[in-house]
């Protein structure tokens, strides 16, 4: 191409290289900006993950670190004493014991 068509020619080739160059730049940032925001949520998503872990770690710790708490003691029954008074001796016991109606001491059974 000679003259004034080459150079038309050529200005217009070139012009359109200079539009896909441009076009590829533009799809170029679009998608880095894209890559960069998905990044960036990744990283937030990552730190916030690593507080829930730092927390996890924390409450086991304590938890692992308190006793369980000790259970109440069982209410018990008052045991009576049967031991001997220092003032009665057995055959007072028994005399007593003979002394009382047959009734009376076994409730009435015959």
């Amino acid at each position: 191409r000679e003259g004034k068509d080459g150079v038309a020619a050529a200005a217009s080739e070139l012009a359109l290289a200079v539009g896909r160059a441009e076009a590829s730049v533009a799809a170029l940032k679009t998608v880095s900006e894209a890559a960069g925001e998905d990044l960036q949520r990744s990283v937030e998503e990552a730190r916030a993950t690593a507080e829930a872990l730092k927390f996890l770690i924390t409450t086991a710790r304590a938890v692992e670190v308190k006793p369980a708490p000790a259970p109440e003691p069982a209410p018990s029954r008052q045991k009576r004493d049967l031991r001997w008074d220092e003032d009665e001796n057995e055959e007072d016991f028994r005399l007593t014991r003979r002394g009382r109606p047959l009734a009376e001491t076994w409730g009435g059974l015959r």
